[in-house]
C-alpha cells in the first residue's frame, strides 16, 4: 500500500500488538492515529520507532492511550524527521521523554505539540526550535512545560490547562517568544501570576485565564510596554484576583472583546474606554465585591 496516506487504528480492544513487518513500507503515509490498549509486544518508544522506521514523510502522529513508559532513542539519528504534528493523549504510564540526554534529535520539524492527560510525565526534551503551537493539559508536574519552553523562540499559541504545580509562566519563555499571539491558562489551581515580561508580547491578540482560583495579579506595566495588539481579554472564576492594575489595558486600541466574570473578590476594575475605539463586547458579571468599576475618558 505505498499510496496510503492516512492510517487510523482505534477501538480495537483485543488488539495486543502491531505487525512489525510491512508497516515500514507505507512510504506515503502522512497521518497516523493510534488508540490502542496496553501492548504486550511494544513496551517502549524504541520498539515503536522500529516498527515505523521507514515512514520518513510522516507529518502527523497522534497516540491515544498507548502504554509507553518512556520516549527515547538510543542513537543520535533524527527521529521522525518530517513530523509536524505530535499528539500524546491519555498515556497514563508515560513518565520520561528523553532526547537531550541521549543526543538524539527528535522531531526536528515539529510545529504543533499536544500533550493531554499524561499525569505522570516529569521530563521532556528542550530542543524544539520551530514549535509554533503548544498545548499541555492534565499533567501534574510543571517541568514538562518548563523544559519544552526553555529554548523556544517561535511559539505563537500556548494553551495550558490543569497543570497542578504551575504557579507562573516562565519569564524567559515570554521574553524569548515575542511572536506569541494566543495565551490560555485554565484550571491551574496553583497558578498565581504573570511575569513582567507579559508586556513584551506586542503581538498578543488573545489572553484568557479561567478557573485559576489562586490567580491574584497581573504585573503593573512600565515604560512603553503595553499589550498593543490585544483583541480579546477574558478572566473567569479567579477568586484570588482583587484588582486589575491601573494602565494594564492602556494602549489596547485593538481590544474588541472584554469579559470579566465570577471573580468574587474583585474590587477594582479601571477601564479607559476612550482608548478602546474598537470595543464591541463588554461584560462584567457575578463579581460580588465590585461596587463599581471606573470608566475613564482617558
Amino acid at each position: 500500500m505505498p499510496s496510503l496516506s492516512y492510517l487510523d487504528i482505534s477501538q480495537c480492544p483485543k488488539l495486543i500488538s502491531v505487525p512489525t513487518g510491512g508497516l515500514h513500507c507505507l512510504t506515503g503515509l502522512r497521518i497516523l492515529e493510534m488508540e490502542i490498549g496496553p501492548f504486550s509486544e511494544m513496551v517502549d518508544f524504541e520498539a515503536f520507532q522500529l516498527i515505523f522506521n521507514g515512514i520518513q514523510q510522516l507529518l502527523s502522529l497522534r497516540l491515544y492511550g498507548v502504554e509507553i513508559s518512556n520516549i527515547a532513542s538510543s542513537n543520535n539519528t533524527q527521529v521522525f524527521p518530517s513530523l509536524k504534528e505530535l499528539v500524546l493523549e491519555d498515556m497514563c504510564s508515560l513518565i520520561e521523554w528523553k532526547g537531550d540526554e541521549v543526543g538524539a534529535r527528535m522531531f526536528p520539524r515539529l510545529e504543533k505539540l499536544r500533550i493531554k492527560d499524561c499525569p505522570l510525565l516529569k521530563s521532556t526534551p528542550t530542543q524544539f526550535e520551530i514549535l509554533r503551537e503548544l498545548s499541555i493539559e492534565g499533567v501534574d508536574s510543571e517541568m514538562p512545560l518548563l523544559n519544552l519552553c526553555s529554548n523556544l523562540t517561535s511559539l505563537v499559541d500556548l494553551y495550558v490547562s490543569n497543570v497542578k504545580e504551575l504557579t507562573c509562566l516562565p519569564d524567559e519563555m515570554l521574553r524569548n517568544n515575542v511572536s506569541l499571539q494566543y495565551i490560555s491558562v485554565f484550571d491551574c489551581r496553583d497558578f498565581r501570576e504573570f511575569p513582567q515580561s507579559l508586556y513584551n508580547l506586542h503581538s498578543l491578540e488573545r489572553l484568557m485565564i479561567a478557573s485559576c482560583t489562586n490567580f491574584s495579579s497581573f504585573p503593573v506595566p512600565s515604560g512603553d510596554n503595553y499589550l498593543t495588539s490585544l483583541q480579546l481579554f477574558q478572566l473567569w472564576y479567579c477568586d484570588g484576583f482583587i484588582s486589575l492594575p491601573s494602565g494594564m489595558l492602556d494602549q489596547c486600541r485593538s481590544l474588541a472583546f472584554l469579559n470579566v466574570s465570577n471573580c468574587n473578590n474583585l474590587v477594582s476594575l479601571p477601564l479607559h474606554v476612550c482608548q478602546m475605539p474598537l470595543l464591541l463586547y463588554l461584560k462584567i458579571s457575578l463579581c460580588s465585591k465590585l461596587g463599581a468599576f471606573t470608566v475613564s475618558p482617558g
